[in-house]
């Protein structure tokens, strides 16, 4: 017997036998305005409702968006906002707002932690980013991750590098994976097509979305 996460949408967990297997990549594929990010988000709060950890990585929205619909989805399941203590959000979208307002780009720490946040100075360090939450997934095994977006992620890295980044989101997903975690990348269809191809080929699964 297949042990399934339940993605919080009746329908489809019918349709999947239950939800998606545990410990699978999912990626969710498609153009932009195709509700990938709100189905991510919605599989976030499932998992928050049944009391797993939960690991939120945006790199497309700021907290404060995020966090407001998250708590939204939360009050939809009936559930109250101290299911949040399990939840853990990556911010590597800050540092935009820190260019845009000329402030120091980077802080002279890479990581600084606040409670259930943890903003990512350097987003353009990607082994950073991955290292950061493996040690944090480390002190918490199965529960789910979900990136918003892997298409984000690839954005930041300079061109040359693109390649390098996708093998090392390889060895990360296979250490996710190991820690009993479900993982849900956001992948734009439209935006590094040339790299798509062996990202989708790596994955456990796609939900693609017109």
């Amino acid at each position: 017997m297949v042990e399934r996460e339940p993605t919080g949408i009746p329908e489809l967990d019918a349709e999947l036998e239950g939800g998606i297997p545990k410990k699978f990549s999912i990626a969710l594929y498609g153009k932009t305005g195709t509700f990938k990010t709100l189905f991510a988000r919605i599989f976030t709060c499932k998992g928050l409702v049944l009391g797993q950890p939960v690991f939120y990585v945006s790199f497309d929205k700021p907290y404060e968006i995020i966090m407001e619909s998250i708590k939204s989805i939360l009050k939809k399941f009936d559930s109250n906002t101290t299911t949040l203590k399990n939840f853990v959000y990556v911010d590597c979208w800050v540092w935009r707002e820190r260019v845009y307002n000329k402030k120091e780009i980077y802080s002279k720490q890479e990581i600084e932690i606040h409670e259930n946040r943890i903003i990512i100075n350097n987003p353009r360090d990607v082994e950073s980013v991955f290292l950061t939450i493996k040690e944090n997934a480390r002190k918490t095994p199965n529960g789910r991750i979900i990136f918003d977006s892997l298409t984000g992620l690839l954005s930041l890295a300079s061109p040359e590098s693109i390649s390098e980044a996708i093998e090392l989101f390889k060895v990360f997903k296979a250490f996710f994976k190991n820690n009993g975690y479900t993982q849900i990348y956001v992948i734009y269809s439209n935006v590094h097509e040339q790299f798509n191809g062996p990202i989708l080929y790596c994955m456990d699964g796609i939900l693609h979305f017109i």
